[in-house]
């Protein structure tokens, strides 16, 4: 039974793009148009498709970054616990980019543009304002535990 659920998901979460033609890899063009929805994630309608595309997006774009990079950076994000940190955890994300090849720095760059979006409130705003800026902080640590749950997945422990 396991492993049927098993394939079931292989089939589900590693479609092909449909053409052979030269066009943006599978899953970062959804993700890319939908940043201010995964900032939303926990209320987003989209919640299930960004998930879906997040595996495929882990698939296609994030197979030539070790499992401890990964790792790395999602202890980065899950560690930030105020907007400003996350801005912070950017500069190891472009430390990083700069030791990958094309395809991983393209990964690298999209979680730089989500972090990027991430609001950091003035001291004087309304708390309104800080609830939002936390979810958000929370909702981009969602994503990176599944950018490390679908790599997992997808790769194992085939790259340490």
């Amino acid at each position: 039974m396991v492993s049927r659920l098993m394939s079931c998901l292989k089939t589900q979460y590693s479609l092909m793009p449909e053409s052979s033609e030269k066009r943006e890899p599978v899953g970062l063009e959804y993700l890319r148009n939908n940043l201010q929805e995964i900032l939303w994630l926990e209320q987003s309608p989209k919640a299930g498709k960004i998930i879906t595309e997040v595996s495929r997006f882990v698939l296609h774009q994030c197979g030539e970054l070790r499992t401890h990079q990964i790792r790395n950076i999602f202890g980065r994000i899950k560690r930030a616990d105020t907007p400003g940190k996350l801005q912070i955890a950017r500069n190891f994300l472009t430390y990083t980019a700069g030791r990958q090849d094309e395809k991983s720095q393209a990964a690298i760059k999209l979680f730089n543009e989500i972090l990027e979006k991430v609001r950091t409130p003035a001291a004087d705003a309304k708390a309104e304002d800080h609830k939002n800026a936390q979810m958000e902080v929370r909702n981009v640590q969602h994503f990176f535990e599944s950018i490390v749950a679908f790599h997992k997945f997808h790769f194992g422990d085939k790259n340490k």
